[in-house]
């Protein structure tokens, strides 16, 4: 199991995630919800200690018990890393080594990690088969250069899935993708997380996407985890307010006549000018003094969590 607990992350004297705490267990898909600059990413890079130097970490990230900011990065590289917890980038374009066929690509993490096994060819054209390209043999001999972003994506997904890791993380790995290949993408990872048991850890910005592909979510906002709960849960009867407008965003396809999609007013705010007290306040309709000044803690509502004073009761 993947255990955050706690999890403080500073630059500084500026605070970018607090007081974090979530798990995925094997065979469970999880996603973190969030704008641009809610903390998302850098709490899931936190799990494989892929985080900048100057960053400081408080608090327990363990995966399947241990803690990983007491292991060594040989330890790391070798037992954690693609082993037990793989990651998909947001972008493949500069994940991947353009001077480098994806053939070789893959074969790296597998040798790494296996010592180098007698069908190395044979299993890297399975995997690639597995991540459902076409002519896998072709494609074995090409430069990411060569490949459309859908292709390379799924590329990065036989990479992820290339150790049988227990865990995946997909950092936003539809972005700049059409809905076509966006869906095709995941339904890939649903297939093959169902299928290995893999804990998936799914981190996107867009609640439609979350809606498809998770069964819990957690929603954060300027570094706090806002809300949790079940994701049928979570979109049938949002708690928090911050939740409510991010749900209210998402496109209605079905209906007649125009109208005009809503959208959250201001901005999630800098590290360096977070407001004091709940930090969705300034953007808040609930908002009250209290919200202002003081920072609400986590609270249980019918087996869900919310930070808020004022939840939204439906």
């Amino acid at each position: 199991m993947i255990e955050i607990k706690n999890l403080s992350i500073t630059y500084g004297e500026h605070t970018i995630v607090d007081d974090v705490t979530l798990t995925v267990k094997k065979g469970e898909k999880v996603g973190i919800v969030g704008e641009s600059g809610s903390g998302k990413s850098i709490t899931a890079l936190s799990v494989v200690k892929l985080l900048p130097e100057h960053l400081k970490v408080n608090g327990t990230v363990k995966v399947n018990g241990r803690n990983i900011y007491a292991v060594s990065e040989k330890e790391l590289n070798k037992k954690i890393r693609w082993k037990t917890v793989s990651v998909i980038f947001q972008d493949p374009s500069s994940a991947l080594n353009p001077l480098l066929k994806i053939g070789v690509q893959i074969e790296e993490a597998i040798v790494y990690h296996e010592s180098r096994p007698s069908s190395v060819r044979e299993k890297t054209i399975s995997l690639l088969k597995k991540a459902a390209i076409a002519d896998a043999e072709i494609k074995y001999n090409s430069y990411p250069h060569q490949l459309s972003g859908g292709l390379k994506q799924r590329v990065m997904i036989a990479m992820a899935i290339a150790c049988n890791p227990d865990f995946i993380i997909a950092d936003e790995p539809t972005t700049a993708l059409d809905k076509k290949t966006e869906k095709e993408i995941l339904n890939l990872l649903n297939d093959l997380v169902n299928r290995q048991n893999t804990g998936l850890l799914f981190i996107s910005h867009d609640f439609e996407i979350i809606s498809e592909i998770t069964d819990r979510v957690y929603v954060m906002y300027a570094g706090y985890i806002m809300e949790s709960g079940k994701t049928a849960d979570v979109l049938k009867n949002p708690l928090h307010p911050y939740t409510k407008g991010l749900i209210a965003c998402i496109p209605k396809v079905k209906g007649t006549g125009k109208r005009k999609l809503p959208v959250l007013p201001g901005h999630v705010p800098d590290i360096k000018s977070r407001p004091s007290g709940c930090p969705f306040h300034p953007r808040c309709e609930r908002a009250d003094n209290i919200c202002r000044k003081k920072l609400p803690e986590i609270t249980n509502i019918n087996d869900r969590e919310v930070r808020c004073f004022f939840p939204v009761q439906s």
